[in-house]
């Protein structure tokens, strides 16, 4: 018994002290407070004094800025290291956070530079820990099952940060919400301080070309299905609280949104996790045919109830698109390079959204037109997976 009792609490011992899960303690810590209040961005730019034509436009900056700067961050942690870059973009958070404490109506080169702030935390943090979490994640066991484990640390912080973040907006204002999601992100470098076996920098210290990266059918359509997914997703997780917010008017409609979509996420991850790799295509197929109905009558029957009861289907389905195409990244960066995987998927993630919000720019009825827009980018992902996946019969 007591070698047992020795045995399992050095095994836990390990457990948590390991690579792996002091890098998912930290992203856990920060996510944890980046769902706190990141849901409420757009809310507060409202609330500060800023129209909605205004926020489009803030998010559009924020991703032209970003789309460019990926390479830039390839490059960086290239020669610094993933470590470095996540506690650079730690900072850069916490001076968004600051940034947006002293925003003011019509200051628009403290809005410039909240985008700018924006673009280096999400190039340097993605690029990091995606990074990261390929380098510690067991090349013997499943990438379905680590990429579940990786969604659901982030969901479960997911799940109960913005209840909290609605209770200090509403009881302590925008400057407590701002101050406590500080200190949680100042908390969320002491993990990484103990990291220590991890491949920190890439041994290939020149980025790969876009020509050389996309010479493989499979890495086009991973990344041309991560474009086109882009759309939905920036449409539900920035837009969608918006049109919630402008409908409804309390922030506790919007804290609602993230806490349903984790929750119907963490009941699903489990199964997603012990998937077959030959079923991806077929579950991109099934989640873009479900989601797009789901947008469907989201449209076609405006109701609140129907609304809130919509978030928890979208939460469900959308990680079987999501699920499978993080998963084929970890795998492929086995064969790749694994910082060029996250750079190429940032980048087309990102770029996406660059169209997306220039399009809303020039567009009376923001929202309809995204809510559209959504609709059609999954379809067009349903068929091009279709597509591939009898190609790869044929082939075979």
């Amino acid at each position: 018994m007591k070698l047992y009792r020795f045995h399992h609490h050095h095994h836990i011992k390990n457990l948590f002290h390991s690579d792996f899960w002091l890098l998912e303690l930290s992203v856990w810590l920060f996510t944890f407070a980046r769902s706190m209040i990141g849901i409420f961005i757009p809310i507060l730019l409202l609330q500060i004094g800023y129209s909605v034509g205004e926020v489009i436009l803030f998010y559009f900056l924020y991703n032209l800025i970003d789309t460019p700067l990926n390479f830039f961050a390839d490059w960086c942690v290239r020669r610094i290291g993933a470590k470095h870059a996540m506690i650079f973009a730690t900072s850069m958070q916490i001076a968004f956070f600051l940034i947006l404490y002293q925003l003011v109506p019509g200051n628009w080169h403290m809005l410039i530079l909240l985008a700018i702030t924006a673009a280096l935390y999400d190039v340097f943090y993605w690029l990091a820990h995606l990074y990261l979490f390929i380098e510690t994640h067991h090349k013997n066991q499943s990438a379905n099952k680590d990429t579940s484990i990786l969604y659901r640390i982030k969901k479960f912080a997911s799940l109960l940060a913005p209840a909290l973040g609605a209770v200090l907006l509403i009881f302590g204002g925008q400057k407590a919400l701002i101050i406590v999601a500080i200190a949680i992100f100042a908390l969320s470098l002491v993990p990484l301080a103990y990291l220590r076996h991890v491949h920190n920098t890439p041994t290939r210290k020149t980025p790969v070309s876009p020509k050389e990266f996309f010479q493989n059918p499979q890495e086009r359509k991973n990344f041309l299905s991560l474009f086109l997914f882009g759309v939905h997703s920036e449409t539900e997780s920035t837009l969608w609280p918006i049109f919630i917010f402008l409908t409804i008017g309390t922030i506790e409609s919007v804290a609602a949104v993230p806490i349903i979509v984790s929750l119907s996420a963490i009941l699903f991850l489990s199964f997603l996790g012990r998937t077959k790799n030959k079923d991806r295509e077929k579950l991109i197929i099934i989640g873009s045919g479900l989601v797009a109905s789901i947008w469907i009558i989201r449209l076609l029957v405006p109701s609140v109830p129907l609304f809130y009861m919509s978030i928890f289907f979208v939460g469900l389905f959308e990680l079987l698109i999501s699920m499978p195409l993080e998963s084929s990244l970890v795998e492929r960066a086995k064969v790749v390079d694994s910082l060029a995987i996250t750079t190429y998927r940032n980048t087309a993630f990102m770029l996406v959204h660059v169209f997306l919000y220039g399009a809303l720019l020039v567009l009376v009825n923001v929202f309809h037109i995204s809510f559209v827009l959504a609709i059609m980018s999954l379809l067009t992902l349903l068929m091009i997976n279709y597509i591939f996946m009898r190609y790869k019969k044929i082939a075979i």
